[in-house]
């Protein structure tokens, strides 16, 4: 008797399994990739390489900027190189982030650089640029917006005057045949022992 209920038991059991439906695999969203989106990657990037090419080298690029760009840095219209706020002469530039879109005739973009001097006396300085480059009616693309900042060195350090107590100028110095302590800070009354008319010196 107990082998026969067994036997149901695990007869049911293996039915179940059977018709049990088989496990969905997870579903994946699909990554939609649109022209828009490879022209803006293209020529974004084919554009900064050559903006940042040209503020390294500091020579004026050719078929980069429209005629009538519109180039503000730091708050100040500039019309040649260095366009990019916080590059000086010489040095490096390294592109540090980009995100850019297309919208119809139109690529935008936003950049974060780096700019490494040449000489140990500079800094390295850090900026963000935001850039429009548009289709022109001829077919081609041209820079027509280029706007960048970078934030603003610490002011240097003054030297501090010297201590009031201290004098690093004074000195010695041979008058009328005598040896006369001066200073910068100090007016000395000296009487001429000759004619008896007062002198006075700032010494």
């Amino acid at each position: 008797m107990v082998e026969r209920w067994l036997a149901g038991v695990a007869l049911a059991a293996s039915v179940g399994c059977a018709s049990a439906p088989p496990a969905q695999p997870a579903m994946v969203a699909p990554v939609t990739v649109t022209l828009e989106a490879l022209v803006a990657d293209s020529v974004a990037e084919a554009f900064i390489a050559r903006l940042l090419a040209s503020e390294s080298r500091l020579e004026e690029p050719d078929s980069l900027f429209a005629i009538d760009v519109l180039v503000v840095a730091d708050g100040e219209a500039r019309r040649s190189v260095p366009r990019l706020a916080g590059v000086g002469l010489g040095g490096t530039l390294q592109l540090v982030t980009t995100r850019v879109a297309a919208v119809g005739a139109f690529v935008w973009g936003v950049m974060e650089y780096r700019w490494l001097p040449m000489f140990e006396s500079d800094v390295m300085r850090m900026g963000v640029a935001t850039l429009v480059i548009a289709r022109l009616p001829d077919g081609s693309w041209r820079i027509v917006h280029l706007h960048s900042s970078a934030p603003a060195l610490p002011p240097t350090p003054r030297p501090e005057p010297p201590d009031s107590l201290g004098d690093p100028g004074r000195g010695e110095e041979a008058f009328g045949g005598q040896a006369v302590e001066r200073s910068p800070r100090m007016v000395s009354r000296i009487f001429d022992a000759v004619d008896g008319e007062k002198i006075l010196m700032m010494v």
